[in-house]
C-alpha cells in the first residue's frame, strides 16, 4: 500500500510518498507560504476603519477579517487541493498527516470526503522542519 505523508504549517509543507511502514519517505513536493510566517501586523497595513453613527457613537469596521487567518485557510486549501488530486491519480491509498494544531484543525475542515476517509493517522504536532526519521517516528 502506498502512503502519502503531509507535514504542515502555515508557512510551509513537505509532501512525501512512502510504503505502509514508512521506511523511505520520498519527497514529492515542497511548498512555502510567505504569508503564513509573517506577522499579523505585517499583513495588514493599519487599524480597520471607523463608522460613525448620527448618535455621537461609533464602531470599527472590518475587524472580523484577520489576515493571518485567511492566509492560511488560503494555504491550506491549496494543500488539500494537491492531496485530493495525488489521491484522484491514485498516487496514494493511506494519508498520515503532522501539522501544527490550528492547522491541522483548517487542512481536516478543507479535505474532501474520500481523502478525509483515507487519513489512517494525524498528529497536532509541527514537524515541518523535522527530519524524515523523526516523522517516520511520530506517524509510524
Amino acid at each position: 500500500m502506498t502512503t502519502c505523508v503531509l507535514v504542515a504549517d502555515s508557512g510551509a509543507a513537505r509532501i512525501y510518498l512512502a510504503d505502509s511502514q514508512l521506511t523511505r519517505l520520498d519527497l514529492i513536493q515542497e511548498l512555502d507560504n510567505p504569508e503564513g510566517r509573517l506577522m499579523r501586523s505585517e499583513l495588514a497595513s493599519d487599524r480597520p476603519g471607523m463608522q460613525r453613527k448620527d448618535s455621537g457613537g461609533a464602531h470599527g469596521l472590518g475587524g472580523d477579517n484577520d489576515p493571518h487567518e485567511h492566509a492560511s485557510t488560503r494555504f491550506a486549501r491549496s494543500l488539500c487541493a494537491q492531496i485530493h488530486k495525488l489521491h484522484q491519480d491514485g498516487k496514494f491509498k493511506d494519508l498520515r498527516i503532522a501539522a501544527a494544531p490550528h492547522f491541522l484543525g483548517l487542512l481536516r475542515q478543507h479535505l474532501d470526503k474520500n481523502c478525509l476517509t483515507s487519513v489512517s493517522k494525524s498528529v497536532d504536532k509541527d514537524l515541518v522542519r523535522a527530519d524524515a526519521a523523526t516523522i517516520a517516528a511520530q506517524l509510524g
